[in-house]
């Protein structure tokens, strides 16, 4: 497989997970997405009109408008993703995100400095669905714009953001990342983690230690698992005493971490 090809299907895997976080937020489950796009795929082999679909996408029924949408995404058509922009501040929250998700299938590139300025809105999850698209893209101009939004006062828009900047791959934001896995909020470090796995970070026992006393059961129990990874012996010490956690996933991972470095239980 050449390098493009597998590029592009990277892309497209990116694009697919951020599509199903941005529609996630609207309230559907994702088993409602092959309903809807049957449904958008009759409107598009009908040959319905562009033009009618976007004034529909001005209609004062927001069923209509999400409808509209992803007829539009459908025909695949780059020059309809201005025309979807002003509907990221709809009132209707699932018209937000089905529009932000169209806009990450479409790919068109010439939206994001419009984009930009909806980093810095009012409303978390506006910057939350506009940090998914720039990632979903993707484009990498958009990363300094990104970056404030770390420190932002949402742990959504946090967690999003981390997120777009892993889906980026731009192994210069490790920096920024690092000082997140002491994040208040155990998603956010979560996320982070995982980002600097993605991105190639050589994880240290110093970096996970604090980790091991997290609220959150999934951080606790991947800590660990880095730890065994890690073939660290040293960390012994602070392992065993999550053989004893009230999380048995955290007590799993614990006993096969010290089974790698070698450590027999009584």
């Amino acid at each position: 497989m050449g390098a493009q090809r597998r590029k592009t299907q990277v892309n497209w895997l990116v694009r697919g997970a951020i599509v199903a976080l941005l529609v996630g937020l609207s309230g559907y489950s994702l088993l409602n997405l092959p309903i809807v796009a049957a449904q958008t795929s009759m409107t598009a082999q009908k040959k319905v009109d562009q033009n009618q679909l976007l004034n529909d996408l001005k209609s004062a029924n927001a069923d209509d408008r999400k409808r509209a949408i992803w007829a539009l995404s459908e025909l695949d058509d780059k020059t309809v993703a201005p025309y979807l922009l002003p509907l990221l501040k709809d009132s209707d929250d699932r018209v937000r995100s089905f529009a932000a998700a169209t806009l990450v299938m479409l790919g068109d590139h010439s939206v994001v400095p419009s984009l930009l300025p909806l980093l810095k809105d009012p409303d978390a999850e506006i910057r939350y669905n506009t940090a998914l698209i720039l990632g979903g893209l993707p484009n990498k101009s958009a990363v300094p714009s990104l970056l404030p939004l770390l420190q932002d006062s949402d742990a959504n828009v946090r967690t999003g953001t981390i997120l777009a900047l892993s889906y980026l791959g731009d192994s210069a934001i490790l920096p920024n990342l690092l000082p997140l896995l002491k994040d208040s909020d155990s998603g956010v470090h979560e996320s982070a983690l995982l980002a600097l796995e993605t991105l190639g970070y050589k994880i240290t026992v110093a970096d996970l230690l604090p980790l091991l006393k997290d609220l959150d059961a999934g951080v606790r129990s991947r800590a660990v698992d880095i730890l065994g990874n890690l073939g660290d012996r040293s960390v012994v010490p602070y392992l065993l005493p999550l053989l004893k956690d009230s999380d048995d996933k955290v007590r799993d991972s614990a006993e096969s971490a010290l089974k790698q470095l070698g450590y027999t239980t009584p």
